[in-house]
This record gives C-alpha cells, structure tokens and sequence, in this order.
C-alpha cells in the first residue's frame, strides 16, 4: 500500500513519470486503477488523475505538463473516451490526446483496448472519420484488456510495452 507521501509525489508536477495513464473516468476507471495498482507494485512512477485537484486551470496545467514529461502515453479505449474524441466540445480525454501527439513518438503511445469497448468504435471506418492527427495515436498495436485469467498476461504485455522488465 502506498503512503500518502508517495501519492502526493506521484501527483506533483515537478515529477517524472513513466507513463501518463489517460482514461474516460465514466467507463475506464476500473481498469485505470487497476493498471496504477500494478505499476505500484514495481515502483514506476505515473500519473493518472485520481487525486488532482479538481479546478480546471490547475487540473489542466498539471496534466499539460504531466503528458509532456511523461515517457510513455497509455489511453484506454473504450466507448466513452471514443465518444469524447468525436465531440466538438472541449473534453480532457481528447485534449489529453492531442498534447500526447505533439510530444510523444508514435512508438511512445500505448493505445489498450478496455474489453468493455464496442467494436462500433474499434474499426477503420471510425478511426479514419477522426482529424489525421488523432489518427496516428491508432496506428501501433493495441495491448488488449481481456479481464478474468488474462488479466495478468494483459499487465505483463502492457508493462512490457512502457519499457518495464517483468
């Protein structure tokens, strides 16, 4: 179990982090927690917005600068963060989205499919219907959330992907 003090320096911006975890809290919350809960166990410091402060400028220039000094980008697909990169309205997971692919490599992004997503959000016609830009974020191979037995393959692959030695 982490200390408070830990959490806290997890979430100070002066930080470096491993990897950004960016997350549509209405449906990928589960699997965000569970993905942080792991990356506790090997001492990697991320981020991912449980415990920032809920003011809009100051949530938003910690996660600017967090995506920015992050190493590794992970966004977990599901339907509502693929809701959110189709709205015309400002939203984080999309603005999350665009700062990931203004800073980080194609190589430095780990899209992960959450098992709850639809396959309506998960097909060519829907990804080339997104700005250009946003389409290079689907352009590496997805690490795939199964849930149940796989679930600890699932984590295996992903801290493989982000650079951590199982």
């Amino acid at each position: 179990m982490q200390s408070r003090n830990e959490r806290d320096q997890r979430n100070d911006p002066a930080t470096k982090t491993c990897c950004f975890i960016s997350h549509k809290q209405s449906d990928g919350d589960d699997l965000a927690r569970t993905v942080a809960k792991e990356l506790d166990y090997t001492r990697e410091k991320y981020f991912v917005d449980f415990d920032v402060v809920k003011t809009s400028a100051i949530k938003r220039d910690i996660i600017h600068q967090k995506i920015r000094d992050a190493e590794f980008f992970v966004f977990i697909i599901t339907d509502g963060y693929m809701r959110s990169l189709q709205t015309p309205e400002v939203d984080y997971c999309k603005t999350e989205l665009e700062w990931a692919l203004k800073y980080r490599t194609t190589e430095q992004i780990v899209p992960v499919v959450h098992n709850s997503c639809t396959s309506k959000f998960l097909n060519a016609d829907f990804i080339t219907s997104l700005p250009p830009h946003m389409q290079r974020a689907f352009a590496p191979l997805a690490v795939q959330h199964e849930g149940g037995v796989r679930q600890a393959q699932f984590l295996r692959e992903l801290k493989n992907r982000i650079g951590i030695v199982c």
